[in-house]
């Protein structure tokens, strides 16, 4: 199968414990299933810590968000990113390469999405990142956690997928169960990340 000239952006975000890692493994162990390729990223708050941007440094025993990043290579997403306030943590096999981020939160969104479209692979599945302009799939199996952004696909109560204008609903289901339904539809659930770089109505024109 011939790559695409740009990955499909499909993101996940959610409350803490939702299940978006599990469901983010499932869709990367699909994609590599059915022979395409993916990276993954992981959208965190948490600081990276000190060591020098630009350098490739030791793997050192991992935080909870650490080794959610961690679990997606192990499922097959090559590249992974680890973005959080103070750079980007690039993990591979042995080693993460740090590099400089923008602080400010609006140099952030265009820096990288200029930066991943040169990714050669099919998919870019992004874990985190609520205050992305970007379409999102929201597990919100207990209430609403706060979102910015057109939702593609809201995964809880009916209410709060309703006061979110949200495109799509489905009840809340196993992130295992969920990613057969992902994944099924993934072509309406994402979007083409050089659409969504160059043009921001691009995400809310058209059918999600």
């Amino acid at each position: 199968m011939a790559r695409p000239e740009t990955p499909r952006w499909l993101q996940v975000v959610g409350a803490s414990q939702a299940g978006k890692t599990t469901l983010m493994v499932a869709l990367v162990q699909r994609a590599r299933s059915a022979g395409q390729s993916a990276a993954a990223v992981k959208w965190s708050h948490h600081p990276l810590g000190g060591e020098p941007a630009g350098q490739a440094v030791p793997r050192r025993p991992a935080a909870r968000h650490q080794k959610d990043a961690e679990r997606l290579h192990a499922a097959g997403a090559d590249p992974v990113y680890r973005v959080a306030p103070d750079g980007v943590e690039r993990l591979s096999a042995d080693w993460a390469r740090r590099s400089a981020l923008p602080h400010e939160q609006a140099d952030r969104w265009p820096h990288l999405a200029r930066a991943w479209q040169g990714l050669s692979v099919e998919w870019l599945l992004v874990e985190g990142g609520r205050e992305l302009p970007t379409p999102k799939i929201v597990l919100a199996p207990g209430g609403v956690p706060p979102t910015r952004g057109p939702v593609a696909l809201w995964v809880g109560r009916p209410d709060d997928a309703q006061a979110f204008g949200a495109e799509r609903w489905v009840p809340w289901a196993p992130p295992d169960a969920l990613a057969e339904l992902v994944w099924a539809r993934r072509g309406d659930l994402s979007r083409p990340l050089s659409c969504l770089a160059g043009d921001s109505a691009c995400c809310r024109d058209g059918p999600l």
